[in-house]
C-alpha cells in the first residue's frame, strides 16, 4: 500500500497498519507526538481523513452534585486513591440530562449529574474541585451508535460509506420516500421492535461496558507499574563535628511529599564556662561528687546482698515472727469460695495441713510462710 510506505517512511514510531475495511486503515504508533503529528500533516489529512479514536485516549466518567456548573466542574482534576499516582486532566465536561415532551415541544431537562471527559484510559477515583469538594467518579458507558443511512450498528450517518438502505423494506432507497410496513428487524432479523430493545443492539452493549472495564483496569495497571514511589523519610545527614565550646542541636521539619528534610532553625546550648560567667561559680567538669566521698555515700548509700533476719523487739530481745500463717492463707481462700464449693473442700483440708508439714520441711516459702499445723 502505498499511504503505509508513505507512514514508515516519515514516521519512524509508525508500528503496525491494518486494513479494517476497503477504504479504512488502522495505524499503530508507538510515540504519542507523532500520532498527533500524522493528524495536522497535510501530506495526509488533506487526501484523507486522519483522526485519533477518542476510546484510545480518553475515558468517561459521571460525577453527580446539586448547584454545580460545567465551568466549575471544568476545573477540577481527577485524583486516584493512591497518593503517589499522578494526577488526571479534564479534557471536557457535559451537563447531562433528560428530554421531555415529543416533536417540537421535546425539551432538555439538565440534571444533577456531568459527564467528565479525562485524559488517558485510566478512570480516577475522585473529582476534586477547589481543593475543597471531592466527588466519587462512576464509569460512564456510552451507548452503541446505530446508522439512519445503512441500518447497522457501530457508527453514525455522518462516518457511513455504505449504500443506503430503508429501514422499513430493506431496498437501496432513502427511509421517507417508502410508504411499505416494516416487517420485520434489520438488525436481528427478529420481529420489529425499537433498536434499544434489539437482541443484537444489547449483545454489542454488554461487550462495549466490558471493553471499556478492561481498558481502565488495564491502565490503571500501567500507571502503578511506572510511577516511582518517592520516600517521604530520606536518611538524615550526618551531623557535622561539633566543638567543645559551643555544642548546637537541629529541628528538622519535613516538608511536603517529595521534599526531603530541612533545617528550620539552630538551638544553642549554653557551655559550662557561659554559665559559671553568670552565676559567678567556677566552671567544673561534674557537679556530682566523687565516689569514696562522704557526700557521694549519703547520696548511694551501699546495698548489703546478705538476706535480712528477723527483726529483734526492742521489749523483750526476742525476734519478732513477720511470716504468715498457713492456717490464716485456708482460712481466706474458703472465704472467697462459694458454699458449695467449700462444702466439697472441707474434708479435704487434713490433706492440705499434711502437705503443708512437708513443705514446711525443705522449702523457701517458709522465709514468707508459717507453717503452723
Amino acid at each position: 500500500m502505498r499511504i503505509a510506505a508513505d507512514l514508515e517512511k516519515h514516521y519512524s514510531g509508525v508500528t503496525e497498519v491494518t486494513k479494517l475495511h476497503r477504504n479504512k486503515l488502522r495505524v499503530a504508533l508507538n510515540n504519542a507526538k507523532e500520532a498527533n503529528g500524522i493528524v495536522c500533516d497535510p501530506k495526509f489529512c488533506v487526501e484523507y481523513r486522519v483522526w485519533i479514536p477518542a476510546r484510545s485516549v480518553e475515558i468517561d466518567g459521571v460525577v453527580s452534585e446539586d448547584h454545580l456548573t460545567v465551568q466549575q466542574v471544568l476545573k477540577g482534576v481527577g485524583l486516584f486513591k493512591r497518593k503517589n499516582l499522578p494526577t488526571v486532566q479534564v479534557i471536557e465536561v457535559r451537563q447531562m440530562g433528560n428530554s421531555d415532551g415529543e416533536g417540537e415541544n421535546k425539551k432538555f431537562v439538565p440534571s444533577n449529574s456531568y459527564r467528565v471527559i479525562f485524559a488517558g484510559t485510566a478512570l480516577p477515583d475522585y473529582l476534586e474541585i477547589g481543593n475543597v469538594l471531592r466527588l466519587p467518579v462512576r464509569l460512564y458507558y456510552p451507548k452503541v451508535m446505530s446508522c439512519s443511512n445503512c441500518q447497522k450498528l457501530g457508527h453514525t450517518k455522518a462516518f457511513c460509506n455504505n449504500k443506503t438502505i430503508c429501514a422499513k423494506c430493506g431496498e437501496n432507497h432513502q427511509t421517507d420516500q417508502c410508504k411499505a410496513v416494516p416487517t420485520k428487524c434489520l438488525i436481528c432479523g427478529g420481529a420489529v421492535h425499537e433498536t434499544r430493545c434489539c437482541p443484537k443492539y444489547q449483545e454489542r452493549s454488554d461487550k462495549l461496558k466490558q471493553e471499556i472495564s478492561k481498558r481502565s483496569k488495564r491502565s490503571f495497571a500501567e500507571i502503578v507499574k511506572t510511577s516511582k514511589v518517592e520516600n517521604h523519610y530520606a536518611v538524615l545527614e550526618e551531623e557535622d563535628p561539633q566543638s567543645e565550646e559551643e555544642a548546637t542541636e537541629e529541628e528538622l521539619v519535613y516538608s511536603t511529599p517529595g521534599g526531603g528534610p530541612k533545617r528550620k532553625r539552630k538551638i544553642k546550648k549554653k557551655s559550662s564556662k557561659t554559665q559559671s560567667a553568670k552565676t559567678g561559680n567556677p566552671p567544673t567538669e561534674s557537679r556530682l561528687p566523687q565516689p569514696g566521698a562522704a557526700a557521694f555515700n549519703r547520696m548511694f548509700p551501699s546495698v548489703s546482698t546478705t538476706k535480712p533476719g528477723p527483726a529483734v523487739s526492742r521489749q523483750n530481745g526476742q525476734p519478732e515472727d513477720h511470716r504468715i500463717p498457713f492456717s490464716k492463707i485456708l482460712e481466706m481462700v474458703l472465704t472467697v469460695l462459694s458454699e458449695p464449693t467449700r462444702l466439697l473442700l472441707e474434708p479435704l483440708i487434713p490433706f492440705f495441713k499434711e502437705v503443708a508439714k512437708n513443705l514446711a520441711v525443705n522449702s523457701a516459702l517458709s522465709t514468707v510462710i508459717l507453717f503452723d499445723v
